[in-house]
């Protein structure tokens, strides 16, 4: 949790001293809980996470963070959208967990300049801005660069 406040802190372009005032801290006690040397009581997290832009679960790491791509959605393209939504539509799937799921999905990958190509038997999408890497069932590992995917 410890972690999560400060790294959602400095996304945000909030300083320390900034996120105490707002929250009715001092600056020492919010640097405590960034060292993990002082746990927040609930209303305390609810007050820091208001002021974050974000939830309680995002900084206790109880559900996933996609608070970047919330704050910066207005500056993306349609297809980077339409990829970022696929991408949580498949982490949803593993509901959490950090194996996949046994079944397998079958990824067209439309490069932005040649032929389409299908790939089988996937079981992991990792998207990293403009790469998607492919975990296949046995093992194999592919990275694409410079086009986007449908799950079929």
């Amino acid at each position: 949790m410890a972690s999560k406040i400060k790294e959602l802190r400095t996304a945000a372009n909030i300083r320390q001293m900034d996120l105490a005032k707002k929250v009715g801290l001092s600056q020492a006690m919010v640097s405590k809980m960034e060292n993990d040397c002082r746990s927040a009581k609930p209303e305390t997290l609810k007050a820091i996470a208001a002021e974050l832009n974000c939830t309680v679960e995002d900084i206790t790491g109880e559900t996933g963070l996609f608070i970047r791509f919330v704050r910066n959605a207005k500056k993306l393209k349609h297809n980077q959208l339409e990829t970022i939504n696929n991408l949580i539509l498949h982490l949803t799937r593993f509901n959490g967990n950090t194996k996949p799921e046994s079944k397998t999905m079958t990824i067209t990958w439309y490069p932005a300049v040649g032929t389409p190509v299908k790939y089988e038997n996937v079981v992991r999408i990792t998207n990293y801005g403009p790469s998607v890497d492919l975990t296949l069932k046995d093992g194999m590992e592919i990275t694409l660069v410079g086009g986007s995917y449908i799950q079929e």
